[in-house]
Parts: C-alpha cells; structure tokens; sequence
C-alpha cells in the first residue's frame, strides 16, 4: 500500500527522480514522524456524529477489540498496542522484530472468540531474513501483556521477494476457522496458481495452521490445501457480517479499480490479474463494487479498511444497520454501501483522515479508524442529545446541551456538589462530565466491559454519587469514580432484569434493586437477601426509575412509559402521584437534580442529537 502511496505521489509532478526503495523510505520515515510529533485531529464526521482521536501510534495497521472493550492495534514497526479507557497504555501487549520496508512488518492482529476463556490473540507479522518470510504466531493474553514465552507460531508462508503486496488481514470465521488475506507479492501470476498461497484467502485450524478437510481444494493434487478463494491482488483487508456470516474482501487494485469482492462461497476466483474490476466472464467473480482512480470522494488509489454495521446497540440508527464502511488511504476519505440498496456515499469526506488502513465496528455502535500516516486511532460516534426540565410539569427543556456520545447514559451528582450531571458508558469505558456545556469529559476511565448496564449512586453515604455496572444477576459496584476492583459485589436479581438503584429507607446511601413483571423488587442495604420492598407498579415495557419526585428526602419508584412519566412518592402501590407528558418515542428517560438547589429529582430525556 505505501509502495501504492509513493508511485501515486511520483506521478503528480514530482520534479525529482527516485527508486522505490528510496521512495518507500521516504513515505516510512514521514509516517514515523507524524507518528510522534503531530496531536491527534479529529475526522469531520457528518453533522450529528463526533470523532474522537487518540494520538501517539506509530504508522499502525490493523486492530481487533477484545470482549471487555479493549483495543489492540498493531504498528508496522513491530509493537502490538493497548487502548484501554480511552488511553494508549505505555506498554505494548507485544512487541516483535519485524521487518518493516515497504509495505512489511506486523500487519494483522485477531482476537480468538473464547477469549478471555480461550486468552489468546494472533499476530501476523514479517520476519526478517535473507529472504524474509510472513508469519502468524498466538500469543497468550496475561492482563494487558503477552504472558512471556507464550508464542506459538501458527504458520510460516513461503520466503518474500518484493517489500510490497503482503496482504496481513487475519480474522475468524464463523465456524471458528481463521481466513488470512495474503497479496501476491507483486508476482502476479502467482494469483491464478493453486500451488502457492499468493494473492489468495487461505482458510486454516488457527491452532494447528493446517487446512480444515472440508476447504474447496483439500484434494485437489499438487494444490495448496490451505486456499480458501483465489485470483486477488492484495486483499489488505476483509471482513464478515455478524449474523450472517457474509464476507466481503477488499482487493487492491493495480492502475484502474479497487474492488469490494463477496466470498459467497469456498473455491471462487476472481480474476487477477486476467482482469481489475467488473466482468462479464463467468470463470471469475465479478466485484460487487468497484471504484476507480483518482482524488476526490469517490476516487482513490487503495481499498483499505472495511466494516460491516450491525453491532449490538445501533447508536448511528437503524438506516446505518447492514452498512459497509470502507475507505481509501490515498484519498482519506470513509464511504459506506447500504446492503439493502446498493446506494453508497459519503460518510468520511476528502482527506478527512490521514492515510486510513483499518476499521472497526464497537458493540455500542462506534466506528473506529486507523490513520496510518499520523499515527491516530478515532471513534466516530453520534451525539447525544440531552432535554431536562427543572420541574416534574410538562414544557420545553429547562437546559439543553449536546454531551457524549449515544450510549448507555445516567445522572449522577460525580463531584458532590449536590447537581446531577451526566455519565455514559459506552464500550467497557466510562465518561464522566460535571457540567452540562459539553466538550471533554472531567472523568474517562475502564470499568466494566459492553454489553453491562451502568448504575450509579452514594454507596458509601458520603455524598458522592460513584459508578457500577449490573452483570448477569450481580451488581458491581465503586466507592470512587476510576477503574479498579469492585468495592462492592452483590448478587441480586436475575440475568435480563432491569436494575433501578436509589436511596429507598432515606438514610443516605444508595441501594440496589431490580424491576421484572412489573414489579419493583428492592434493598435497603447492599447485600444479597430477600427483598425489602416489593412494588407491583407499571406495565409491559415500562422503564423502572428512581427519584425523590418531592424533596421529602430518600427516593421513590416511578416508571416512563410512552412518553410519560407516572412518578410515586411513595414505594408502594397507587395511583401516580405526579403524571408527566414529556419526550419522544425513540428517547430515554434520565430524571435527576439538574439545578442543585431545591433537591428534587425532575424529568428528562436523552435522545440521538
């Protein structure tokens, strides 16, 4: 891809002669450079989405995120990096000796999908030689490191001759196989040739590296066993939906198209270097999309990174649902191709990232970047927007502000100044503000991982609201707002319950609770044990909340329903005491002391800006 990057740059009038080699060490010690020495610029994502960057990588290449939220990022030179709550840990994972001319060195990074049961991560890397070779090895995970000594070379491809065209993506397969993405090597017959594994997708056992009996050309004589599709140029990136299991590899092209190729299915062929781009012939695979060469929004010089959008929570929208990103490290822009429609656009625009090479879908719907060039990881993720009212009455928002990140979202009063003020989980990583004027976040740190629902309250009584987070019936839970072991580790409820925490007995401390079948089931100290308190109060899809609706101190249960909210203050059952129209249908019920004077809980909603 550099090599790609140099020619391109040599084209557009450069008045200098150069070799490749000479051209490549140049583009490699500019990437360096930025790396260090130039701050992280955020992308200009669309109106109503924000990029959030992390700086300080060195020319990086692919990355992978594990269960709990962390990202590993690979860098060319060698290093396997960790991103954990929003921060570059100083120390590396892993770090290799690679051989990094050209477009060499460590190039793709998968996490197995037992991990942490199953703790290992896959590298795959050049080795340095005379001639060099291409290598994925396991290593096993033992916190944020690689547990020393624990490589386990998983396969050894053939010896290298040309810097460019090593493919590197590596990721796993539904069935649990892993594909490999290798280049030709800038041999180009070589793709058409079953009997190496250039410029092919090889599909192998990711602890034995050999061929699964089932891949299309097992027993076919003389054929390397290992291929899974063939006939492609530098497939640098690929990737599967989740759910579906459809795959689409993104091919490099020479002088005329890059390609975004579907693998339908095992033994395809598509075409190189008989063909770049579309085609009639019915031998080969025709691409899916195919774009051609030059600078602007719709042109570029390299496929690189490729995403599909489906995660767990889709906080972009439903319209981004069955999306596939892809980018161009040349043109720097971000496109995505509607599955349903087969519309693309626009997402990233012209040179809005520096040298894109990877990217990646999160559970709570963010889409992570790679800038190569400058050395930057980004979030690109939706705004949130908030609506609160001062009064339990309906009207307009009292205050209005544009803070976060669509996510998991609660109120809590984080500095003890007696206003609540707002949190978001979002990834396994919390931020924590303590206005409401938006901007950075007071507070970014690790705890929990995607998929928990947070929760906070003063579990200690000291007038500090701090955070938790509710995991299959267990609610863990902080005295202080960072990361660290739980203070507090309740078993209550069941996997599936909504959680709903307060102050219910009014003795100052926050304790939990559960709602299931419409029913309130509630604890006025944090240990397991029956129920304190049992309330049946609301109805089918009803969302549990907790407040002191009349400033009587200590909080009673209420629930929001269809824009309303029926607020008792009283944990009992009744008619509500205070009935609000307020919000929209696709909003989030977040009530809370927003103006710190009168202590009382007042209604508000959180919905996509």
């Amino acid at each position: 891809m550099v090599t790609r990057m140099a020619a391109l740059l040599t084209r557009r009038g450069r008045t200098h002669k150069v070799s490749v080699a000479a051209g490549l060490a140049v583009v490699l010690l500019l990437c360096s450079l930025l790396a260090t020495s130039q701050p992280a610029a955020a992308a200009p994502a669309p109106a109503g989405f924000v990029d959030t960057p992390i700086g300080g990588l060195n020319a990086p290449t692919a990355m992978a995120m594990t269960p709990d939220g962390r990202v590993l990022v690979a860098e060319q030179t060698g290093s396997l990096r960790v991103v954990k709550g929003g921060t570059l840990l100083a120390q590396p994972f892993v770090s290799l000796s690679v051989d990094p001319s050209g477009e060499r060195g460590m190039l793709g990074v998968a996490v197995d999908p037992g991990f942490p049961v199953r703790p290992f991560v896959y590298v795959y890397y050049t080795v340095p030689g005379s001639p060099a070779h291409n290598r994925i090895s396991r290593f096993t995970a033992s916190g944020d490191v690689a547990a020393p000594g624990s490589e386990h070379v998983v396969v050894d491809l053939p010896p290298l001759g040309a810097t460019n065209h090593n493919g590197g993506a590596i990721h796993f397969a539904p069935d649990g196989t892993m594909l490999v993405g290798v280049g030709e090597n800038a041999v180009r017959t070589r793709a058409q040739d079953l009997t190496n594994p250039f410029g092919k997708i090889l599909r192998i056992d990711p602890t034995t590296g050999a061929a699964p009996s089932n891949n299309p050309f097992f027993n076919l004589p003389g054929a390397d066993q290992r291929i899974w599709a063939y006939g492609l140029r530098n497939p640098f990136t690929f990737a599967f939906q989740a759910g579906t299991g459809r795959l689409f590899i993104n091919d490099v092209g020479e002088s005329t198209f890059e390609e975004i190729d579907v693998g339908s299915r095992a033994g395809l062929n598509f075409g190189w270097p008989i063909t770049e781009g579309p085609t009639f012939n019915p031998a080969f695979a025709s691409p899916l999309f195919f774009y051609g060469h030059g600078t602007s929004d719709t042109t570029g010089c390299a496929i690189a990174g490729g995403a599909f959008y489906n995660p767990t929570h889709p906080a972009f929208g439903n319209d981004f649902v069955g999306n596939y990103f892809f980018a161009d490290l040349c043109s720097g822009w971000i496109r995505r191709l509607d599955g349903a429609t087969g519309q693309v656009s626009t997402f990233v625009p012209l040179n809005g990232i520096n040298g894109p090479v990877d990217l990646l879908t999160t559970p709570d719907g963010s889409l992570l970047y790679l800038g190569h060039n400058d050395g930057t990881l980004g979030r690109i993720s939706r705004q949130q927007a908030w609506y609160l009212r001062t009064s339990n009455t309906p009207g307009p928002p009292t205050i209005t502000s544009i803070t976060g990140p669509v996510a998991a979202s609660v109120v809590c009063d984080w500095d003890g100044n007696g206003t609540e003020t707002p949190g978001v989980f979002q990834d396994g990583t919390w931020y924590l503000w303590n206005n409401f004027a938006g901007g950075a976040p007071a507070a970014t740190f690790a705890y929990g991982q995607p998929g928990d629902t947070p929760v906070c309250g003063d579990w200690d009584g000291n007038g500090v609201d701090t955070i938790g987070v509710y995991e299959g019936g267990h609610f863990f839970l902080r005295n202080t707002n960072n990361a660290g072991a739980p203070d507090i580790d309740v078993h209550y409820g069941t996997p599936g319950d909504q959680v709903v925490v307060g102050d219910w007995n009014g003795d100052g401390s926050d304790t939990v609770g559960v709602y299931e079948f419409s029913t309130f089931y509630l604890r006025n100290t944090n240990t397991p044990g029956a129920p304190d308190i049992s309330v049946h109060y609301g109805g089918a899809g009803s969302v549990p909340l907790a407040g002191n609706w009349d400033g009587a101190g200590g909080d009673s249960i209420g629930v929001y329903e269809f824009n309303h909210f029926y607020l008792r203050n009283t944990s009992n059952a009744g008619a509500p005491n205070i009935d609000v129209f307020y919000g929209g249908p696709i909003d989030r019920p977040v009530p809370g002391d927003f103006d710190g004077g009168t202590h009382v809980d007042t209604v508000g909603v959180v919905t996509p800006a």
